[in-house]
């Protein structure tokens, strides 16, 4: 009867197919050819939106019968109310590929966390990042899906490293909670010991190794319980940090970079036009663009992936008219048509 607690994870699941599975399939769906991985693509959504409705359905049960009446085959029951619960399928879960996807999140989180921090927006591209852990199954994991990482942060280069004295320190300090039971007294200079750890010493312990500290002829043995390590990024660098990785970013923006950045806001801009007019996600569109310099240069170097990006079989540089939509961003006053054809 906890609803909240109930809800909960299917809340979590939306937001993932949303903001996650649908965005990178975007081009997929988009292609114009029915291809065997357009296809999939569709029935793979399709399978998750009505086991989605069905899990819903005691939820909200009047937006769920909507949308399954949309989805239902003919074969199929009349309301999403008379078919069964879903149950889970466990031979199609792939929990290797899980793990993966988990850190890989996780590494575009704190990418993301470090633009945001330091005003760098996402549009804009990179040159490059580096990935450090000392745990080699997590790096070999973050391998697999280098590309994604590399996308969804939008660098142009990503590196995996198992050293991280290039970039971070580690620092322990002591848990006084647990600690403090094993040593009494003695804890004013068992703090002084830890926090004076060496490398090699530190790295003992995330290996889950003991060892040992000598205080007024006593021996006391420390675990990776009694210590709590923390990683701090060195001087100069822009970087963040969460439990056992470390992301650091290269933010030297070159030319090339800057027109590459210019590109990707009119990408979004156009992309926004067309969602406010109502289009299809397959629609055409031809542009009308009146803009300075930067923009049209821009334009010219990345002319492929903006018309990708947006659907459009032409694209003009000309004064546009009135009703034309006018964005601002990064000093750049742009105003933009779109029709679609």
């Amino acid at each position: 009867y906890k609803l909240d607690v109930a809800i909960e994870p299917l809340v979590r699941f939306i937001d993932e197919l949303t903001n996650w599975y649908i965005r990178r399939c975007r081009r997929r769906f988009w292609s114009d050819e029915n291809t065997r991985d357009r296809r999939e693509a569709f029935e793979t959504l399709y399978t998750v939106l009505l086991k989605l409705m069905k899990l819903l359905a005691p939820f909200i049960p009047f937006l769920t019968e909507s949308i399954y009446l949309e989805l239902r085959r003919k074969e199929a029951p009349l309301s999403v109310h008379l078919t069964d619960f879903p149950r889970p399928i466990e031979e199609l879960r792939d929990l290797a590929l899980e793990e993966e996807m988990a850190w890989t999140q996780a590494v575009v989180n704190l990418g993301r966390s470090i633009r945001k921090e330091h005003q760098i927006k996402l549009r804009q591209p990179l040159p490059k990042m580096h990935v450090v852990t000392a745990d080699q199954k997590i790096l070999k994991a973050l391998g697999l899906q280098i590309e994604i990482i590399r996308e969804e942060l939008n660098v142009k280069d990503v590196t995996l490293s198992l050293d991280e004295t290039d970039f971070v320190a580690l620092v322990a300090k002591p848990n006084f909670r647990v600690v403090g039971k094993k040593v009494g007294r003695h804890m004013p200079k068992v703090k002084e010991l830890i926090e004076k750890l060496s490398y090699s010493e530190i790295r003992k312990l995330m290996e889950k190794e003991a060892i040992e500290i000598n205080i007024e002829e006593e021996t006391f043995s420390l675990t990776e319980e009694d210590i709590l390590i923390e990683r701090e990024v060195h001087e100069g660098l822009v970087a963040s940090t969460f439990g056992p990785l470390s992301v650091v970013l290269d933010t030297h923006i070159d030319v090339n970079l800057y027109y590459e950045g210019i590109a990707r806001e009119l990408v979004n801009k156009i992309n926004t036009m067309r969602k406010s007019r109502k289009l299809e996600v397959t629609d055409r569109i031809e542009v009308v663009i009146d803009a300075g310099e930067d923009v049209k240069n821009a334009y010219e170097k990345f002319a492929e992936f903006i018309n990708g990006e947006v659907l459009a079989t032409k694209v003009l540089f000309s004064r546009c008219d009135q009703d034309a939509d006018t964005w601002v961003f990064d000093d750049h006053e742009v105003h933009i048509q779109i029709f679609r054809i």
